[in-house]
């Protein structure tokens, strides 16, 4: 997870989401309570409540989602398959850009380079 920049995993079982394994759980789950690491089983210190959505949300909707059930990821499912996970960093990424872009169309607007 450290080499490739992630914070969580989900842990499948055949082609259903069995649960989550995150940064968080290896705090609290592992290190917290001393546990060794190497001999900890991920099933053991997983969370088995994972809250999912569907692909048609908008990234605004997930982020509530997110917000509301404090989860920093968020499995998206096309019908009961997995089609991939979002992250609270991803939608917070896509909101800088969605204003960065409006700040843009704004001042083209005052300034007349607008092509409305």
């Amino acid at each position: 997870m450290c080499n490739a920049h992630i914070g969580a995993l989900l842990v499948m079982s055949d082609e259903s989401i069995a649960g989550m394994f995150s940064e968080r759980d290896l705090m609290k789950r592992v290190i917290l309570e001393k546990r060794d690491p190497a001999h900890v089983h991920v099933g053991d210190v997983m969370t088995t409540r994972v809250v999912c959505t569907c692909g048609d949300v908008s990234p605004r909707e997930a982020m509530e989602v997110m917000t509301v059930e404090c989860v920093s990821h968020l499995p998206v499912l096309r019908g009961s398959r997995v089609n991939g996970v979002v992250s609270m960093g991803d939608l917070v990424w896509w909101t800088m850009r969605e204003r960065e872009h409006a700040v843009e169309q704004l001042t083209d607007y005052v300034v007349g380079k607008y092509p409305g």
